[in-house]
């Protein structure tokens, strides 16, 4: 019993040591921080098993320590780091699946209902005129049942009922009553799409709703939230002075930086804030709290006010700010900053900016850990972070030399260079883009938007006392922002200015980022450099041999293994666009959906993936929902040539090829393809299996010439007359080694027909292949089952969208669920995306259901048609 007391005793010291000595305390918020972040990364993964093995590990050490054993000091004192690391890990779980929880009471369980919610009025846009109006559901009232809900909705007008359905004067705190049909937001259709339903979802947004005349009721006023009602009576305000005062775009501009909401910034200012690296002016951050909170201090003091009473009044004024802008990620982490430096002061302890930062980091991820994949809140936190770690070395190294004007400029330089660098990944993920002049665009940026956001502040509060003085502010506000406008807009101009970037894979941002840190390590640590450096001299001069030809093994790895045969079948709707990476690198766009999809899907999609070039454009036939989308290519990817099929009107796409040729200068090549001809890229060969007529036959009847050449100009030759374009759509076989995907564009009946005749009885010349794309989306006219056993594929894929065509039919879809395909349906799953690995042999088939089973929340929703769906089965 003494032992264990003892032990016990020891235990408790040696926690309390480490709390107190100073190099373990300096470790244990880091430490906790990312255990934290690993809970939920874990929690994510729903790998919780694994931290009850952790503390079953843990509790039988400990039980053998307090009965047998006797651990060293270092031991007890690791064993302390693992229980806080497992702390940490467990507190993060258990804040995601606190999220998961919320499914079995969500408004987004009444997805594709029509229900009367009863809730408060969070948000209203714009303050005059609303166009949406979030609100916080209380009750759900479906099917003559009421019963509690959580979540808040966004409603929006129905189409035609944009100026009639708010009928009285909605604010911030009303309790309403909303008849609306609920639907979830959109989930990512593409690879590299956000995923709108977990955006929405970290704001407490769950669903969506469309409202008509008389479907929103007033039902009184909501005084239990007097800071929301308190925000939403600051934004009006705002927007009513900025509206008798400015004019667009200072007026817009100038709201929408102070309170971080740029949704009414006309479209030319916001891309010259994004090509010049200052769009973090628009979202309100750290420096916002900091000018008002400042500014209130200031004004406490110059009032007489004491030193401690400025700090409290600076607290809540910015926290009504954080309020005021809608509670983001970035202010609430510079409010949360502020209150604990402010807290360590009244306490006359000096706070470590690193500890700062974490401690109002933890609050945030327990409340809402959704947070840790909110680009907001990571540029926010990196963007400090970097600020903490080279602002002290860069001030240190200027005590040491002369300052003077030009140093403090190469001091800024610095500042801001090792600020891009920490955001740009999430920047370039986010935008597509990378800003190259942003240090030097900010050196000006920063003042004048410092001086306009103060001048506007200060002239809002006075214009409640005093209008005129407070216009004669805001008029000054409004000309520093037509000086940063112009300024912007005259930096961003040159081509160099943003320049296009793929989106960057996870594995290549954590290694970035890992990069960093231990360069951030290695420079503030000279005894972990002088480490290092003398570890690598001593390989290099001890074994140059193995050095040598580790290096050069792992650049072999890296460059001499040949990358796949990649096809990703787009969903782009009611439509057709597939995108073909070959393993030499060349990109071949197979159809580009219609003009929505092609500014909406297609172009995004090539832009994430760094695909500025394309080899070649085939457009399979001349309808809208193939060929609506080339437009868009223009200034956004250069192409070397457009293909077509024999016979196909160039007027249909003449506009477009006219673009593309005066952007790129004299490409692309109109070239017409028909049945027999071939089109080699790489190791991959597509042959043209349709238009059946070949070339023979069009000669015979007059109809076309050789195929022309590199040098020729576009096609000559007549259309078809009174021909079927889908009937003559380009119908392509791609082979890659012992791969084979059949095509079928929108080729039904007559070409499967004409296919299985001319291979007669024994079969010769049938285009078996293991990747079918289902000719006219899935049509009745398509996939029979001759052909379906004729080709033998092992994957169906049918593009399609809503549509009221009934495509796919259900007939098609039977047969080839009988012949054994795995049928895929971009509008259920999403794209599909095909690799070939021709060297494993090996056919990687995925979709982007796997994403979708990831979001939390939604992963455990079960809707109740879902829940109606399975009573029936």
């Amino acid at each position: 019993m003494g032992c264990s007391k003892m032990s016990a005793g020891a235990f408790l010291q040696a926690l309390t040591r480490l709390f107190c000595v100073s190099e373990g305390a300096h470790a244990v918020l880091p430490v906790f921080a990312a255990s934290l972040i690993a809970g939920i990364l874990l929690g994510w993964l729903e790998a919780g098993g694994f931290l009850r093995f952790g503390w079953m590990v843990l509790a039988a050490i400990l039980v053998a320590r307090v009965q047998m054993l006797r651990l060293s000091r270092r031991k007890r004192i690791a064993l302390i780091w693992a229980a806080l690391a497992m702390a940490g890990m467990s507190l993060g779980t258990l804040a995601l699946a606190r999220v998961d929880r919320m499914a079995a009471t969500t408004v987004a369980r009444y997805d594709g209902c029509n229900v009367l919610i009863h809730g408060t009025v969070k948000s209203v846009f714009p303050a005059q005129n609303p166009q949406e109006l979030v609100v916080e559901a209380d009750e759900v009232s479906w099917c003559g049942t009421n019963r509690r809900a959580t979540g808040a909705v966004r409603i929006r007008p129905a189409q035609g009922y944009e100026e009639t359905w708010v009928t009285w004067d909605v604010r911030e705190g009303d309790l309403v009553w909303a008849r609306v049909r609920l639907e979830l937001a959109g989930r990512p259709m593409n690879p590299g799409e956000p995923d709108y339903r977990m955006i929405l979802l970290q704001q407490g947004v769950h669903a969506l709703g469309r409202a008509e005349n008389d479907s929103i009721g007033f039902a009184g006023r909501n005084s239990s939230r007097p800071l929301l009602l308190l925000a939403g009576a600051a934004w009006r305000r705002m927007s009513e002075s900025a509206a008798r005062i400015l004019e667009p775009p200072e007026r817009d501009l100038l709201v929408g930086m102070i309170l971080g909401d740029s949704r009414n910034v006309d479209p030319q200012t916001l891309e010259a804030f994004r090509r010049s690296g200052a769009a973090h002016l628009l979202a309100a951050s750290g420096m916002h709290v900091g000018l008002v909170s400042g500014l209130c201090a200031a004004g406490v003091r110059m009032m007489g006010g004491s030193r401690r009473f400025a700090e409290v009044a600076a607290i809540v004024v910015g926290g009504m700010y954080a309020v005021t802008a809608g509670l983001r990620a970035s202010v609430v982490r510079a409010w949360l900053m502020l209150f604990v430096a402010v807290a360590a002061r009244a306490r006359r302890r000096k706070a470590d900016p690193l500890h700062v930062l974490i401690m109002s980091a933890v609050p945030q991820l327990l409340i809402n850990p959704l947070l840790l994949w909110n680009a907001g809140f990571q540029m926010s936190y990196l963007a400090v972070g970097a600020l903490i770690h080279v602002v002290p070395r860069t001030n240190q190294a200027m005590s040491r030399r002369p300052s003077g004007p030009f140093a403090r400029l190469v001091q800024l330089l610095v500042v801001s260079g090792a600020v891009q660098m920490a955001t740009w990944p999430v920047v370039a993920n986010m935008t597509g883009q990378v800003c190259m002049i942003s240090p030097f665009a900010n050196l000006a940026a920063l003042p004048l938007a410092s001086c306009a956001i103060t001048a506007g502040v200060v002239g809002f509060a006075i214009d409640i006392l005093s209008p005129q003085v407070g216009c004669f502010i805001i008029t000054g506000a409004g000309a520093v922002l037509r000086i940063l406008i112009a300024f912007l807009k005259w930096v961003s101009s040159p081509a160099f200015a943003a320049i296009g970037c793929r989106q960057l894979k996870s594995v290549e941002v954590i290694g970035y980022y890992g990069a960093v840190l231990i360069m951030c390590r290695l420079a503030r640590d000279g005894f972990a450099r002088f480490r290092a450096g003398r570890r690598v001299a001593r390989i290099v001069r001890g074994r140059p041999g193995f050095a040598t030809v580790l290096v050069i093994a792992i650049l072999a790895a890296l460059f001499a293994w040949p990358r796949p045969l990649e096809v990703v079948f787009l969903s782009v709707g009611q439509g057709d666009a597939a995108v073909l990476s070959t393993p030499q690198g060349h990109t071949i766009l197979i159809d580009v959906g219609t003009e929505r999809a092609g500014e909406r899907y297609v172009l995004p999609y090539l832009k994430r993936s760094g695909k500025t070039a394309a080899d070649a454009v085939i457009l399979t036939h001349e309808h809208a929902d193939h060929i609506g989308g080339l437009g868009s290519l223009v200034g956004g990817v250069r192409v070397g040539a457009v293909i077509v099929p024999e016979g196909m009107d160039p007027a249909r796409i003449g506009p477009a090829l006219f673009e593309l040729k005066r952007v790129s200068g004299g490409n692309p090549l109109l070239v017409p393809l028909s049945y027999g001809d071939r089109v080699w890229a790489g190791s991959v060969c597509l042959e043209v299996a349709n238009p059946l007529l070949s070339k023979e036959d069009q000669v015979e009847s007059g109809q076309s010439s050789d195929l022309p050449t590199a040098s020729m100009g576009p096609a000559s030759s007549p259309p078809f007359p009174s021909r079927d374009p889908n009937e003559f759509s380009l119908v392509l076989k791609v082979t890659c080694g012992e791969l084979a995907m059949l095509l079928c564009a929108d080729a039904g009946r007559r070409f499967e027909q004409e296919v299985l005749r001319r291979a007669g009885p024994s079969g010769e010349g049938l285009p078996g292949a293991q990747v079918l794309k289902v000719g006219h989306h899935g049509s009745s006219g398509s996939a029979s089952a001759q052909f379906l056993e004729a080709v033998g594929p092992e994957v169906a894929v049918v593009s399609v969208g809503r549509n009221s065509y009934g495509h796919p039919a259900e007939d098609t879809v039977e047969r080839l669920a009988r012949s054994g395909a795995n049928l895929l349906r971009t509008d259920l799953v999403g794209a599909v995306r095909v690799v070939w690995h021709s060297r494993l042999r090996r056919m990687i088939v995925s979709d982007m259901r796997s994403q979708w089973t990831r979001a939390a929340m939604f992963r455990k929703l079960k809707t109740l048609g879902q829940i109606k769906a399975d009573r029936q089965e």
